[in-house]
């Protein structure tokens, strides 16, 4: 099967176990359509967030509730911002929220307040998606696009989003490439799969605390070498012998 399509379903993926005697270890990017979206856009006030180590959720629910935002407001926050790295707009916000379109569309324009040039950034992906019906990654990964008068929210939507989530892949790809060459070098364990943002590798688990070492590290060197860029990456570590474990 395709393993990126296997359901979350823990129930499901704890069918998926490491061979016996070893573990897996993933290592997952955080935020990593986010933080490529403010190398892209050029965005200052997006990349201080993660330069100054913030928590881009908790600032973005202080811009929409202020200082006395609750957990709920911090999910509500949760969801724009990764709504709008995968092309949302304000009827999608509606749904997804369960509030009036009127109240997504505010929400919407009090994020983009302090990041006027990720706007910038979307229009102008959506401008050549339209006019030239083509989107490419800073790699060369490119999507071919064919419109119609019925698609072209579809494609709206596909042309924010992917030299975002497409960049995120290849830096993933990137990333994986090296962590497999340095765990075969080293004898520590072998990449077995990558699921959107994440690598997860098969090792002994006296060997787990080396492999992530070098996993966490590529994870975050990769961006710095191929986008050129000192907004930093961060990836998150979870081991355990049933793929389901792993959050």
């Amino acid at each position: 099967p395709n393993l990126q399509n296997i359901p979350r379903d823990k129930t499901i993926k704890n069918i998926f176990r490491a061979t016996p005697g070893y573990v897996f270890t993933q290592a997952d990017y955080s935020q990593a359509e986010l933080r490529v979206l403010a190398v892209l856009a050029d965005d200052p006030w997006l990349q201080n967030v993660y330069k100054e180590g913030k928590d881009l959720h908790s600032e973005i629910a202080i811009q929409f509730y202020g200082e006395d935002y609750t957990s709920e407001d911090r999910v509500k926050a949760k969801m724009v911002n990764f709504g709008i790295a995968y092309g949302s707009g304000a009827n999608t916000m509606s749904e997804n929220l369960g509030i009036p379109k009127h109240e997504a569309q505010r929400l919407l324009d009090d994020w983009y307040r302090p990041m006027p040039n990720v706007r910038k950034y979307f229009d102008e992906k959506i401008k050549i998606a339209f006019e030239q019906k083509i989107s490419t990654t800073p790699f060369g990964r490119r999507r071919n696009f064919i419109l119609t008068p019925k698609n072209k929210f579809a494609v709206r939507n596909e042309a924010m989003n992917t030299t975002i989530q497409g960049t995120a892949s290849d830096l993933t790809l990137f990333s994986l490439v090296a962590i497999q060459k340095e765990l075969t070098e080293r004898n520590l364990g072998s990449v077995v799969l990558t699921v959107h943002d994440s690598v997860i590798a098969e090792n002994l688990p006296e060997h787990t605390e080396a492999v992530a070492e070098v996993m966490v590290r590529h994870m975050r060197e990769v961006p710095k070498k191929y986008l050129k860029t000192d907004v930093p990456f961060a990836a998150d570590v979870d081991v355990g012998e049933l793929w389901g474990e792993l959050d």
